[in-house]
């Protein structure tokens, strides 16, 4: 027998434990693992479509402690695994790494630290490519700006995409040169840049079917205004602008703020720093970041949530397993959000 679900049924409905496989899930995809807990309550296609991520469904955090996946256990696909074993690659390398001249919040990572983010970025990078096969591409060529370590190039590269790979490393001085020689000899072209020309170099390096901007926007100051359209300008028609982001929203900073502390990165940080900033100047929300893709000019504009949060654990406590269970009961406060447009076949003017 289904349930009915009026919305006066809502505080009756059985609260959702995690399953062992909702869990996986949710470390992949939080929207995925609401809708499989959705239609354990027995609810038929048209109800979940009306009332999935209702403030009424409730879940549970599995029980603690919860033994955290490997990475080759979470990614087992073939594409999967490709990703995987970049994260792997670029994780042999921090000994070469040399982050002198980047910010005092960043210079002071530990190593373990930036392995760990490496390893964490799977996620990121696996839901972009699921994104870009979504919406039919399975190669083509790619611009990446703000590239960095090479987390989204070195994998796109290696799963048969043609990847050119930007960012001011001219300026980073030798932070990032054994990364920079893994990125040229797997094929990829890297172009730096400089903070005085840059949207310049950008815009001459032509069109492409996908461009790629990952936790990049953030540390815009201003405006974005003038790297959205120059992002934009640099897809094709009919092609695909890609916007990853922190999620202003997210369930850590809520949290936050219920105590009355910051959500902003360390004061004293840019306080002490030397002007520019290379911080967060401002974080988004979901529906924001929708917002700045429609208004740059993409349609079919889509925002997907997902968070890598957990990742660094070997197991979860108790704190994050209820935050696991409340990013599957709601995945808008999921630690990164994911926009997604296409750059329309012919632009209409008012």
């Amino acid at each position: 027998m289904r349930l009915s679900l009026r919305r006066a049924d809502h505080g009756s409905l059985p609260p959702i434990e995690l399953t062992e496989d909702e869990v996986v899930l949710a470390l992949r995809n939080p929207r995925a693992a609401q809708e499989r807990c959705v239609r354990r309550l027995g609810l038929d296609a048209d109800q979940r479509r009306r009332d999935a991520g209702g403030p009424w469904l409730r879940v549970r955090p599995p029980r603690v402690p919860f033994a955290v996946p490997t990475g080759r256990e979470l990614w087992a696909g073939e594409m999967e695994r490709t990703v995987h074993e970049t994260a792997e690659d670029l994780v042999e390398r921090i000994d070469d790494y040399r982050p002198g001249v980047l910010e005092s919040h960043v210079a002071s990572m530990a190593p373990d630290a930036l392995r760990s983010y490496l390893r964490m970025n799977v996620v990121r990078v696996v839901r972009v490519v699921e994104a870009l096969r979504r919406r039919g591409f399975e190669s083509g060529a790619i611009l990446e700006v703000g590239s960095w370590f090479g987390s989204f190039a070195l994998a796109l590269q290696r799963l048969g995409y043609d990847v050119v790979a930007c960012d001011r490393y001219a300026t980073y001085g030798a932070t990032f040169a054994s990364y920079v020689d893994l990125l040229e000899r797997d094929g990829v072209r890297v172009v730096s840049t400089m903070r005085e020309n840059e949207l310049r170099e950008i815009e001459l390096l032509g069109e492409f079917d996908v461009v790629l901007a990952a936790a990049v926007i953030e540390h815009v100051p201003h405006t974005p205004r003038f790297l959205l359209e120059t992002l934009f300008g640099n897809v094709r028609p009919g092609g695909l602008l890609l916007l990853d982001t922190p999620n202003l929203a997210r369930y850590w900073n809520r949290r936050a703020l219920e105590r009355g502390a910051t959500i902003f990165q360390p004061l004293q940080d840019q306080y002490d720093c030397e002007p520019p900033w290379e911080g967060h100047h401002r974080e988004y929300t979901p529906v924001e970041l929708d917002w700045l893709l429609r208004r740059v000019g993409c349609v079919d504009v889509e925002v997907e949530f997902l968070d890598y949060n957990m990742l660094q654990f070997d197991e979860l406590s108790s704190e994050h397993a209820e935050c696991l269970a409340e990013i599957v009961r709601d995945p808008t406060q999921s630690d990164i959000i994911l926009g997604v447009g296409t750059r329309p076949l012919r632009m209409e003017f008012n």
